[in-house]
């Protein structure tokens, strides 16, 4: 009895183990993006990607009163066509960015690990997004 309640035992930690570890798995297969955001003159954005997009520059102009811009691996985007099916190589991820005040307001829909982020940009200093949040 003894050996089989061992056995069990030991069959429920490999397992437990193996789940583990295949779940960690998934998380690092998710693939990353790396955004470097500007604010030039007269309210134009400008943000280039090095990591994880089709795209290498995207700028823009935006105002206090402007809807938020949908940007993802292909660039700006509506919500209503988001890829279902996109490109493996690039990082799947959707944000809105919005002027809020003196600074920008990011909110996370997809693939990022943030919901909202709020930063203030300063001059010639470039913030950079990823998936994790941004550095200043």
């Amino acid at each position: 009895m003894k050996i089989t309640y061992v056995t069990i035992n030991l069959i429920l930690i490999l397992f437990s183990s193996s789940l583990l570890f295949s779940s960690e798995k998934v998380k690092n297969d998710e693939k990353e993006f790396l955004i470097s955001i500007e604010m030039l003159e007269n309210n134009e954005l400008q943000l280039v990607c090095t990591e994880g997009c089709a795209w290498e520059t995207l700028s823009f102009t935006l105002s206090n009163n402007e809807n938020d811009r949908m940007v993802n691996a292909y660039g700006l985007n509506v919500i209503e066509n988001q890829d279902t099916n996109p490109n493996k190589g690039l990082a799947l991820f959707l944000f809105s960015v919005q002027k809020s005040g003196n600074g920008l307001q990011l909110k996370g829909i997809k693939g990022t690990r943030w919901t909202d982020l709020n930063f203030s940009l300063r001059k010639d200093k470039p913030a950079s997004v990823d998936n994790a949040g941004v550095t200043l």
